[in-house]
């Protein structure tokens, strides 16, 4: 077994939105004396909040009442700490049911994967298990791969339900982390039908539950202000919720239409979506990774804002005015936020396209512009001290074994697949905990611990499969950032490309690989 490889998920964006946080820092300095209560209507900061509110509502999450901006809660530990406190808000409601009830809850958090790995541990800690649902890899047409159907979740959740399970919530990004994917309008509202009918039959169950508290304190004579305790379950664990992830919100590439949330999504017969949706973002992948603010759109803002009093007490000032500033409608911070997206944005394309061109060769990127492709052979040459006949041949010949499988619309993120490396053999030297080394060892390359053992000691900063809620045998897959300068790309290319002639030579009969990812979650990665 290889030594564990740590992922801090590196993935800063290329240019920092310094403008946006020399302003913040300039505007808390004044206040570096005060304490506030975090968003409630008396602090001075209010004000502030209610401009950032006016972004919200011309995005659709927010209506126009008048207290639209204390549905809002600023983190000053990102979207980490806002996805932290609203699973603490699920945990401590369904504490507080069972206590009422005598009811013992068995709840589940869905996620389609691939997804963001760092979100697990928290909702396991808190007593939710994790179900996973594959996203469809290898559908014919582009806009829905990589997508979740609609059918196979309400099969996930009728499966769940007949188990005694209850889903509280469902977790996904958009733009996703990691594939770059957009989710759009009619997939956004197909998964929302799907949650508003299974949250329908976990009502039934829980009036019946309430049906049959009444009946047994009618039983034992209970009083009639015994009886008006009784109140329906309108928590925030009562009905199926919806964790919106939507941190990319901004990084879509150019002529890319916005990704669709939950919480924009029109009123139903079935109900409101906004008010089943956690909508949790913020600035970080704009380029304000270390300043750590985030935003929680969401009716239960104010239960939020108290769990937050438990903990840190109030977003830091800097926080405050760097969401202040980047979500705001009025000049000079919207044409600000509009050229920094649009310049980083096209780099992040960029850089895709090349760590794509580097590793699978020209003939996998046709929307190439001919003035693109002049570009990375002239990068290529310049870095590696070649000639431009060189750079052209690498770029058109790829790297051998190893395949990008991601199409990204947004973000800076590719998945590599090592498939056509399976059945090869390399060389291994273990070491002890205290870094002595054993015995080499010839091992045969098959999975995700290969992947480690050999491309994991060349310094690359991967996510692996099984981080990212994937079986890792199935799924010999990691990855990677673009966001990167050019330099640490190509660095990148070579480092791999020198590890693969380690491997022994290609099996006459290699691994065919498509653009697909085979999800299989066992329950050990299903959180079971």
């Amino acid at each position: 077994m290889a030594r564990p490889i740590l992922d801090f998920s590196k993935g800063d964006p290329a240019r920092a939105l310094t403008g946006v946080a020399r302003y913040a820092f300039r505007k808390a300095s004044k206040n570096l004396n005060h304490y506030y209560l975090p968003n409630a209507a008396g602090d001075t900061r209010y004000p502030l909040l209610k401009e950032v509110s006016e972004y919200f509502k011309s995005r659709g999450f927010l209506n126009d009442s008048f207290f639209a901006a204390n549905n809002l809660l600023v983190t000053g530990g990102g979207t980490t700490e806002a996805y932290e406190l609203i699973i603490r808000l699920l945990a401590k409601d369904l504490k507080e049911r069972a206590a009422q009830t005598g009811e013992t809850f068995k709840p589940v958090i869905v996620m389609p994967v691939p997804t963001y790995g760092f979100f697990f541990n928290s909702a396991r800690e808190w007593g939710f298990e994790l179900a996973f649902i594959e996203r469809d890899m290898q559908s014919p047409e582009p806009a829905k791969r990589g997508g979740v159907d609609a059918k196979k979740l309400d099969a996930l959740l009728t499966e769940l339900g007949s188990q005694g399970k209850r889903v509280v919530a469902y977790y996904d990004s958009n733009p996703n982390n990691p594939l770059g994917r957009i989710r759009g309008h009619d997939e956004t509202s197909a998964i929302m039908q799907v949650l508003f009918e299974h949250t329908y039959r976990q009502k039934k169950h829980d009036d019946k539950a309430d049906n049959r508290r009444l009946d047994e304190m009618i039983k034992r004579g209970a009083t009639d202000r015994e009886l008006l305790s009784v109140t329906a379950w309108w928590g925030s664990a009562s009905r199926i919720r919806v964790i919106d992830d939507l941190v990319y919100d901004g990084l879509e590439y150019a002529d890319v239409p916005k990704g669709v949330g939950f919480g924009q999504l029109e009123d139903t017969a079935w109900g409101t979506p906004a008010d089943d949706t956690f909508t949790i973002t913020g600035p970080s992948k704009a380029g304000l990774v270390n300043l750590r603010a985030g935003l929680i759109v969401s009716k239960f803002a104010t239960e939020l804002r108290n769990m937050q009093l438990s903990t840190s007490y109030s977003s830091t000032d800097v926080a405050f005015h760097a969401v202040h500033a980047f979500y705001n409608d009025t000049e000079p911070f919207a044409a600000q936020r509009k050229k920094h997206l649009d310049r980083m944005n096209a780099e992040h394309r960029f850089n895709g396209q090349f760590m794509k061109s580097l590793i699978d060769g020209f003939g996998t990127t046709p929307e190439l512009a001919k003035k693109d492709k002049e570009r990375m052979i002239r990068l290529l040459a310049r870095v590696d001290k070649i000639s431009r006949s060189e750079a052209r041949t690498r770029l058109e010949n790829g790297i051998e074994g190893i395949k990008v499988i991601t199409d990204p619309q947004a973000g800076f993120f590719h998945l590599l697949d090592y498939s056509n490396l399976i059945g090869r053999t390399y060389e291994y030297t273990p070491q002890t905990a205290m870094g002595q080394p054993l015995e080499k060892q010839t091992l045969v390359f098959k999975d995700s611990e290969d992947i480690k053992k050999t491309f994991g000691i060349a310094g690359i900063g991967f996510a692996y499969a099984d981080w990212m809620g994937l079986d890792p045998v199935t799924n010999p897959i990691t990855r990677v950032t673009f966001a990167e300068p050019p330099e640490k790309i190509i660095a990148l290319a070579n480092r791999l490309s020198e590890v693969t002639k380690t491997l022994s030579p290609a099996p006459k009969a290699p691994v065919a690989t498509e653009n697909r990812i085979i999800i299989s979650a066992s329950p050990a990665m299903a959180g079971a």
